[in-house]
């Protein structure tokens, strides 16, 4: 047991810090696999920023939802495996523990815009960051990694 002083704290405020526009560099540093809102596989990624001269180390998170083939958006989570070097494009094994480790870059924008949460209906007001693009690390796609390099 413990005690935590929690005097002045709004329990429905939810400010996250918002990082300024720009582009990233980044490494995966946690994976979780979810399922979005429309009962899609998905991928939460725990970015951490690197390389960056104020805010290296600091964290933001990315979903990858992994779209059906036909609908809209179905190649994004294609586009970002290949981006990181996992293999894409065909019936592949997608195990996101084997994405900690991998470097991206993305381009960062902040939407200021008010968002509704569709699961509870609450609208939030404060800006937020969104990534609206992800790009390899270096210069070109990094080479897809083969089952067999797996770890285990």
């Amino acid at each position: 047991m413990f005690k935590h002083n929690s005097a002045g704290i709004d329990p429905e405020a939810k400010k996250f810090p918002v990082y300024p526009k720009g582009e990233y560099a980044a490494s995966i540093t946690a994976t979780e696999e979810q399922e979005s809102s429309k009962g899609h596989d998905m991928v939460m990624c725990e970015l951490t920023i690197i390389e960056h001269e104020t805010l290296h180390g600091k964290t933001l998170s990315h979903w990858v939802v992994f779209i059906p083939a036909g609908e809209p958006g179905d190649g994004m989570s294609v586009h970002f495996r290949k981006c990181i070097g996992m293999p894409y494009g065909g019936d592949d094994d997608v195990d996101c523990t084997r994405w900690i480790g991998k470097k991206l870059r993305f381009v960062l924008d902040v939407d200021d815009k008010p968002y509704t949460n569709k699961k509870t209906g609450k609208t939030y007001t404060d800006p937020r960051n969104k990534i609206t693009e992800i790009k390899p690390y270096g210069s070109d796609f990094p080479p897809v990694e083969k089952e067999e390099d797996a770890p285990f």
